[in-house]
């Protein structure tokens, strides 16, 4: 489903773009093809714009909600490729010019710190993401 409109879209998530997510729709199709119980969340979220829209900020931080709720039941290789996945986007953006390795940290990897979710989860973060998470996890003295 494409995140833009709620349609069907023939983007399917690839190992490709692991390292080049570039829009909403990608991001939205790796997630889906992840953990596809995100996609009808993703349909009744207020993080859709008035215009159904949404952003990758939006889209980071509705998942993170649905990880912090699921994790403990999630498919642990899936777990596996996701923070591989934004390990891969952290890591190539050092200087923080792109909006989805922003997102990531920002509305994903901060949200998920100081819970269990985000406890158990550090052991699959990559270096880069790791050190995003841990400023915002040990900062409240957990």
């Amino acid at each position: 489903m494409s995140a833009m409109d709620g349609k069907r879209t023939s983007l399917r998530y690839s190992r490709s773009m692991t390292t080049k997510l570039s829009s909403v729709d990608e991001l939205s199709a790796v997630l889906v093809s992840l953990f596809p119980d995100i996609a009808d969340q993703l349909q009744d979220t207020l993080y859709a714009g008035e215009d159904g829209q949404f952003t990758v900020h939006g889209i980071w931080a509705e998942f993170s909600g649905f990880y912090r709720e699921r994790f403990a039941a999630l498919e642990r290789s899936k777990v596996r490729e996701l923070f591989d996945i934004i390990e891969a986007v952290v890591a190539a953006d050092p200087y923080d010019h792109d909006q989805i390795a922003n997102a990531a940290c920002t509305c994903f990897l901060e949200n998920i710190a100081n819970t269990e979710a985000g406890v158990v989860s550090r052991a699959w973060m990559g270096p880069a993401s790791q050190l995003f998470f841990d400023h915002w996890h040990m900062s409240s003295g957990k």
